[in-house]
C-alpha cells in the first residue's frame, strides 16, 4: 500500500535526521505555531532519549527543554513531559518542574519517571490538592 510506504518513508526519514541543529535552535524560537513546536520538541526529545547527541548538543538538548518547560502552551509542556516521562537520564530540575506544572502536563512524569525521588513524590503529594496528581503518583510502579 503506497500510503504505508510513503509513512514508513517519513517515518525512517525523521529517525535518520538526528541532528541538531542551529536551524531547528532557531525554528523552535521564532515559531509561532504550537504544532510545530510541539513537533520539534518531540524530535529533539525522540533523539536525545536515544543518546545520539554528542555532548555539546546534548547540553543544548537540555537548554532547550528548559525553555521548553516555561511554554506558555500545555500541549508543548505536555509533548515535553510525554517525551522524557521514561528517559532516567533526564536533567532533575526539569522533571521536577514539569511534575509540579497543571495535571495533563505532570501526570505522565508523576506516574512513569524514575528521576523523581521519593522526597520529591511526597512534597508534591502533600502539596497538591489535584486528584488527578494524586492519581497518576499511586499508578506509578513501584
Amino acid at each position: 500500500s503506497g500510503i504505508t510506504d510513503k509513512k514508513d518513508r517519513d517515518t525512517a526519514r525523521y529517525m535518520a535526521d538526528f541532528s541538531l541543529t542551529e536551524k531547528d535552535v532557531a525554528l523552535l524560537a521564532g515559531e509561532k505555531s504550537e504544532q510545530a513546536r510541539a513537533q520539534l520538541a518531540d524530535k529533539i526529545c525522540y533523539h536525545y532519549n536515544l543518546k545520539r547527541f554528542d555532548p555539546n548538543a546534548t547540553r543544548i538538548a537540555e537548554e532547550i527543554f528548559r525553555l521548553l518547560m516555561r511554554d506558555a502552551s500545555p500541549e508543548i509542556r505536555r509533548t515535553l513531559s510525554d517525551s522524557l516521562k521514561e528517559n532516567i537520564e533526564a536533567p532533575h530540575d526539569i522533571i521536577l518542574h514539569l511534575a509540579r506544572d497543571v495535571t495533563e502536563v505532570a501526570s505522565p512524569v508523576l506516574q512513569f519517571s524514575f528521576v523523581l525521588t521519593e522526597e520529591d513524590l511526597v512534597e508534591i503529594a502533600e502539596g497538591s490538592q489535584d486528584v488527578s496528581a494524586l492519581q497518576a503518583i499511586a499508578k506509578r510502579e513501584t
